[in-house]
């Protein structure tokens, strides 16, 4: 002010400082305002943040922690822990009993193995009447036509066995078991009513095609609806039906012929084969009722899910997310394998046959199909029927003709080894019972070989062989062990090399009297080598292969390894006899024992084991999806 000439007054100057100090404090006032209300703000924000703070402090106390929360949380963690042991159960196959079993599981299952029973029993019914039946038929003394009314059988098994593939892929498992019960009802129909040997041979032919069908076609089904726990334990059931259906045919010999063989009435013989329709009559109405469920695995591979999950709960007790999760793991098995063809063509049935053994030795699929093959072959090549024929011809030499002493030592090692195998498949694995199926079997058959060493002349075993095998004391419980097409050839072959078809007397083979080595080689390596035979060589093929063969070649490699089967069977039984009069019993039983010492080998270093494992699950390992 002074700088602009201007002089304040003491009055002025005063009330100029005096305004600003009043001012400074309404500014001051106000800021403290301003700092209360922000404050007050700020803590109002904090305390929302505090409280969810306070039950993370006192969560591991129940008292402080909310009851339905807590409820909640240990729900959770029970239906996770649930979830997690239900699905190491599906994987391993160590549900609990029952648990994993459909309401309609063992029906389905029953249904189908009437089919195996008509396989055992159309191997057996022909023998026993078959004298009487040339007698009223009109050719008694027709070697020849003899032989082809036993064995033409085969050659329909042969068919059947190998057809059945394309209609099973095709239309479904349910359709073609309902399709085998027709070649089996018109055959046996046709047997039971024929005029003529015509009509006889056309019967058995028909029959044999729906035989060769049933056998390759069963194992399979079952081993699709089976759950892992127990499918081992349902191939057995199998082998149990057919020993049941060749005992069937034995026992009910006597009471329709009256119990004297050969002068029994005529035409008694025709009511064996009206029985054998009323099975197939069964099974036909079974499967059009729907009381034989569909594959589930079929249902997949055709993009039927909804069907499949239906399918599922049925059969194996799946349902909600386990199906679902199934059902993916399906889709994951069959997108490592399949791969879609580059023609989509429709083909002609002979064409789409031709494809479908080429797709089976694709290499994807060879090894598996390589495994199914041996095995099918090596148990056909153990020689099973031979060892039993052999046995009968000792028993007679010492005059144990009797049918208890042949149930004794043969019926009941069969049975006791089929007991063994349905306990053991699932329980042991199937790679155990293999080895040491083979390896007994071995055994068994080189003891024998040495006990025949010093059995007599070439032209002395003949007629003592040929007798085991002629129709008389226990025939047919001897085809309860092994298989019809062996025993058919060699009846056919014992026919073209001159030998009666009739019980022979013990004074036929008494050139073999006095061993007492081979008499108890017999009477102790035959039931042994029989019940190892039932329990493994026996049934665990046709389960095993059934396991690890791709569902996209499944169904056509099984009916290759039924045909095969079929073949082998009929070389041993047409090789066997001309075998002996070349290198004696000795040789033939040692060169059987090599053959059970490959399959040893073979199972030890190519055999997987596939217990409690899911078909899926197998599936991805032999493919390179999974991990052993």
């Amino acid at each position: 002010m002074r700088a602009l000439g201007m002089q304040a007054s003491p009055r002025s100057g005063v009330l100029t400082c005096h305004r600003r100090a009043r001012l400074v404090e309404v500014l001051r006032a106000k800021q403290k305002r301003l700092s209360t209300t922000v404050t007050s703000a700020s803590s109002t924000q904090e305390k929302p943040k505090k409280i969810p703070k306070s039950p993370k402090r006192v969560i591991a106390t129940p008292k402080v922690l909310n009851v339905f929360n807590f409820a909640r949380d240990i729900a959770s963690r029970s239906d996770t822990a649930t979830e997690k042991r239900a699905s190491k159960v599906k994987e391993v196959g160590e549900t609990p009993e029952d648990q994993d079993i459909g309401p309609s599981l063992f029906l389905s299952s029953g249904v189908a193995c009437l089919g195996a029973f008509l396989f055992g029993y159309h191997s057996a019914v022909i023998n026993s009447p078959l004298n009487d039946l040339a007698r009223d038929l009109g050719f008694p003394g027709d070697l020849a036509l003899k032989g082809l009314t036993v064995s033409i059988m085969v050659a329909g098994g042969v068919f059947g066995g190998l057809g059945i593939g394309a209609v099973a892929d095709k239309y479904g498992r349910q359709f073609a078991l309902g399709a085998t019960t027709i070649p089996l009802m018109l055959g046996s129909v046709l047997s039971a009513v024929a005029p003529s040997s015509s009509f006889m041979l056309a019967g058995r032919l028909i029959a044999g095609v729906g035989v060769g069908a049933s056998s390759g076609l069963v194992p399979l089904y079952l081993s699709e609806v089976a759950p892992p726990r127990i499918r081992g334990f349902l191939g057995s059931v199998r082998r149990f039906a057919f020993v049941i259906g060749c005992l069937s045919a034995f026992l009910l010999v006597d009471p329709l012929s009256g119990g004297d063989v050969g002068e029994s009435p005529e035409g008694w013989w025709r009511g064996l084969f009206w029985f054998a329709a009323l099975p197939a009559a069964l099974q036909f109405a079974g499967v059009i009722s729907g009381q034989c469920e569909e594959s589930p695995s079929w249902l997949m591979q055709q993009g039927r899910e909804k069907e499949s999950r239906r399918a599922l709960a049925k059969l194996q007790n799946i349902r909600g997310r386990e199906a679902v999760a199934w059902q993916r793991k399906a889709i994951a098995a069959s997108a490592t394998d399949n791969k879609p063809s580059s023609d989509t063509k429709e083909k002609s049935a002979l064409a789409s046959m031709v494809d479908g053994v080429v797709m089976v030795f694709e290499e994807r699929s060879r090894k598996q199909v390589y495994i199914g093959i041996g095995l099918c072959l090596l148990a056909a090549f153990s020689g099973s029927n031979t060892v039993i024929y052999y046995a009968s011809s000792v028993f007679s030499e010492l005059g144990l003709t009797g049918s208890g002493l042949l149930t004794a030592l043969v019926g009941i090692p069969n049975m006791a080894g089929a007991v063994f195998g349905l306990v053991l498949t699932d329980k042991w694995g199937r790679r155990p019972l293999l080895l040491t199926s083979f390896g007994v079997m071995a055994g068994s058959l080189a003891i024998l070989a040495a006990a025949t060493y010093s059995m007599p002349t070439v032209s002395q075993e003949v007629p003592a062989l040929c007798e085991g095998i002629s129709g008389g004391t226990g025939g047919d419980l001897f085809l309860s062990v092994g298989s019809g097409e062996q025993f058919n050839y060699m009846s056919s072959i014992c026919l073209d090399m001159g030998v009666p078809y009739a019980p022979l007397a013990v004074d036929a083979i008494a050139p073999t009297s006095g061993n007492s080595i081979s008499t108890i080689a017999a009477c102790t390596m035959v039931p042994i080598y029989v019940c190892a035979f039932s329990a493994g060589a026996g049934p665990v093929p046709w389960l095993l292969y059934n396991e690890i063969f791709p569902l996209r070649v499944r169904a056509r490699a099984t009916a290759l390894c039924t045909g095969l089967n079929y073949a082998a069977n009929a070389v041993v039984g047409s090789t066997f006899l001309p075998a002996v009069q070349y290198v004696g019993l000795s040789g033939t039983y040692a060169t059987y024992a090599v053959l059970c010492l490959i399959g040893y080998v073979f199972t030890d270093i190519l055999v997987i084991e596939t217990k409690g494992r899911s078909l899926e699950e197998i599936e991805l390992e032999l493919t390179g999806g999974g991990t052993k």
